[in-house]
């Protein structure tokens, strides 16, 4: 439970593991009492001062296999503690998936790029936060390992629901050329990420992700499978206009309303398929 104002102070006595291996990772995450599995620690440090109280800290920045970007057959495998700098400076992103480093590089600060792990952004489960989003306009996956260190493949939506797991990697599919957009002039209050798979100058599959408008990211399929990337501004308006509608209400808060933030995801989808459209 959070407490008064954010403050060192605040920080309760816990136990601090350094595992040197993931099974250790998993050996300390399955003794009794509250665990934390620390990244970065950005966020766990914060929620800390704010006082919420632990048994021990897993600080996961020995654990050298969770980090760093590799081909994996028909995917990129990005470990859970590459930082954010790393992702925007790796070769082989910026040779099978550019938009995704070129994105990135918009994100945050320089002090959190070069601190914040790609999969402690994923795992806060911050509305506000893009990894989610992102990963998810991607198609990708996460692969885990639970307290029997025992491996295991997941959806993004299933991290949210597990204490159980280490965070390994992200796979992200790159079989077919894959296109990444994003819209985040209306961060906080939105912010929009299409991703496309193009085989022969056509869409194979195309998905939007909204962030900050829901307690978690939601993903939409699109129903452009076939569609040439040349008529997408024809469509554009259409499918904007289905998909915004068939999406769950979104959140009333101080930022915005319901009804303006679905508003604006048709306008963002819009806007988007049109700058896909339009790209050679």
């Amino acid at each position: 439970m959070l407490v008064g104002l954010r403050s060192r102070k605040h920080i309760a006595p816990f136990e601090l593991v350094r595992p040197a291996s993931i099974d250790e990772a998993c050996q300390a995450l399955s003794a009794p009492g509250r665990s934390a599995v620390m990244a970065g620690g950005l966020d766990l440090i914060d929620r800390l001062k704010h006082g919420e109280a632990i048994d021990r800290v897993i600080h996961l920045a020995g654990v050298r296999e969770l980090s760093g970007v590799r081909r994996d057959g028909d995917a990129i495998s990005i470990g859970a503690l590459t930082t954010h700098a790393e992702i925007i400076g790796d070769s082989m992103l910026a040779g099978l998936l550019p938009d995704f480093p070129a994105i990135w590089r918009g994100i945050a600060n320089p002090r959190v790029r070069h601190t914040g792990t790609l999969g402690g952004n994923l795992m806060s489960a911050l509305p506000h936060y893009d990894a989610g989003p992102a990963l998810l306009a991607l198609g990708a996956s996460a692969v885990v390992v639970n307290v029997s260190s025992a491996s295991e493949s997941l959806e993004l939506a299933g991290l949210r629901r597990r204490s159980d797991i280490i965070l390994e990697r992200i796979r992200v599919p790159v079989a077919f050329p894959l296109r990444l957009l994003a819209d985040r002039s209306l961060h906080p209050i939105i912010s929009l990420y299409l991703g496309a798979e193009i085989e022969a100058r056509a869409i194979r599959s195309a998905r939007i992700a909204v962030g900050c408008a829901y307690a978690h990211p939601v993903v939409a399929e699109l129903p452009l499978a076939g569609v040439p990337i040349s008529a997408l501004g024809s469509e554009a308006a259409a499918v904007a206009r289905n998909v915004a509608a068939a999406l769950a209400e979104p959140l009333s808060d101080g930022l915005a309303s319901g009804s303006y933030r679905r508003r604006m995801i048709e306008v963002l989808t819009r806007r988007l398929l049109i700058k896909l459209g339009s790209q050679p």
